[in-house]
């Protein structure tokens, strides 16, 4: 179980706790690959009936508390309809994320250490390819979400 999973199970979110999540520790980098703090990505469905997630969700690691060591603040719930996802570099791991907002960032993947990076950014790209794919409605332009 993730972190944001544990956070969301224990609290004040209700809705949220039934979630069904794909999430990943990244970390917000510049475009010059300088790091910028710790953020969790999520993406769930709102509903297990639907066929594709279409949920964001972004979180940030708060500063360690003897009763919760690691306690996320939820940063964002974004509908993934006004979210683009797309890969910003393969072998750094790194994803882009465009907001409706026009809002940009870059994040990367972090693993930890008995898990592969590769494998653990697989996935990851393989959901661009499923939120991306034309009978799931998934990017407002129809470009591929690899982009580089």
């Amino acid at each position: 179980m993730g972190r944001l999973r544990r956070c969301l199970a224990r609290g004040e979110l209700g809705p949220l706790r039934e979630l069904r999540l794909l999430e990943g520790e990244f970390l917000q980098v510049t475009r010059t690959g300088d790091p910028a703090g710790p953020l969790t990505v999520a993406i769930a469905a709102s509903c297990p009936q639907l066929p594709a997630p279409d949920l964001l969700l972004l979180a940030r690691p708060l500063p360690p508390s003897p009763q919760d060591p690691e306690e996320l603040q939820l940063l964002g719930l974004f509908p993934l309809a006004a979210v683009r996802l797309s890969l910003w570099s393969r072998r750094r791991h790194r994803l882009r994320v465009l907001l409706a907002s026009g809002r940009c960032f870059l994040v990367q993947l972090l693993a930890p250490p008995p898990r592969s990076p590769r494998l653990l950014f697989s996935r990851w790209l393989r959901l661009l390819f499923l939120l991306h794919a034309p009978n799931k409605g998934g990017g407002a332009d129809g470009d591929t979400p690899i982009a580089r």
